[in-house]
């Protein structure tokens, strides 16, 4: 046992000493007072207010050989009207990579966002600028990526593996609204958004959809953001109780993860919730569906969700039936 306790060991100590010295990845908290040591694909270049008096930071990048993209988290914090804005400068040359991070929600978020290799070419310099004289940011990790994998021809839409293995679709990582995904059909299964945006649901938001028949299947997901790890969200559909959901509990090495002066730890960020809903409880027409915090749980101060999807699963058409001649007595069948 202890033998192999050593050989665990030892090949811990030997994956993070090469993960050290390739540097593919780097986390930068703005909470900790002691200068960060900074890679050598990334250095500051300002660090503080530009002359509008918003809160600036920029920094030089040089894209390590191979890289096909660099992709970044920020976890930060939203005031009401405000804006958190990327873009990239090389040469005379600027491009805006990100309007606005910020989702509408006023409360702590994290989003990715993708810079790709055909923006970045020889280097340049990215600068992160918000609406006030903070940038109200906690974290930025940086990781760059070797591997983009396409998905078939039916989504048309490519897909991204992260440092931690995590699937990454191109909406995840825009860093810009897209339109929203029209209705997709799979042979008998539909996929259809409810959603346009991000919003705050604490004070409880009814979200509707039409149906045109009962389903044989059906099945709800979307992003909650401002949920404790602790709590469970109560589905509710046409005013029904249809059970209770838990988001799902994000990889151990995500930056979102936060441990309070208490000791407890916490979450900021976007949680990814699935669930089956009995078609019993679903109509023709209109159908509601809303979330409720746990029972006998006290609301939240601050509850948002997006990316509300409804997907249903319908019974196929039945075959037309066979047309059988009726036996003539004048030709019998020949055995």
């Amino acid at each position: 046992m202890m033998r192999y306790l050593l050989a665990l060991v030892i090949f811990c100590c030997t994956t993070f000493s090469s993960q050290k010295l390739s540097a593919q990845e780097w986390t930068q908290s703005f909470s900790d007072s002691l200068t960060p040591t900074y890679p050598e694909w990334v250095q500051p270049v300002v660090d503080g207010q530009d002359a509008s008096m918003l809160a600036t930071v920029s920094y030089e990048i040089k894209a390590p050989a191979g890289s096909e993209g660099l992709l970044l988290h920020l976890l930060f914090t939203e005031l009401e009207g405000g804006f958190l804005r990327i873009y990239w400068k090389s040469g005379d040359a600027s491009e805006t990579l990100s309007d606005n991070l910020y989702e509408g929600i006023s409360m702590s978020n994290q989003r990715s966002l993708l810079i790709s290799k055909e923006v970045m070419k020889t280097g340049g310099v990215l600068t992160i600028q918000a609406s006030q004289q903070s940038l109200k940011v906690q974290r930025i990790h940086w990781s760059w990526l070797k591997t983009v994998l396409v998905l078939s021809p039916e989504e048309q839409e490519a897909k991204l593996i992260s440092s931690l293995g995590v699937p990454l679709k191109l909406a995840d990582v825009s860093g810009n609204d897209l339109p929203v995904a029209e209705d997709l059909w799979r042979d008998r299964v539909v996929t259809a958004q409810l959603t346009e945006k991000a919003e705050r649901i604490e004070q409880g938001v009814l979200f509707e959809v039409e149906l045109a028949a009962v389903p044989e299947l059906a099945r709800i997901e979307c992003q909650i953001n401002g949920l404790p790890l602790s709590q469970a969200l109560v589905l509710w559909v046409n005013g029904k109780r249809a059970g209770l959901v838990f988001p799902k509990v994000p990889n151990l090495s995500d930056m979102g993860y936060l441990k309070l002066a208490d000791g407890s730890l916490s979450y900021l960020g976007w949680r990814n919730v699935a669930a089956i809903i009995s078609p019993t409880l679903l109509q023709a027409g209109v159908n509601q569906i809303q979330f409720s915090v746990g029972d006998g749980e006290e609301p939240l101060s601050a509850l948002a969700l997006k990316d509300l999807k409804l997907q249903l699963s319908y019974p196929s058409e039945p075959p037309a039936p066979e047309t059988v001649a009726p036996p003539n007595p004048d030709n019998p069948p020949a055995l």
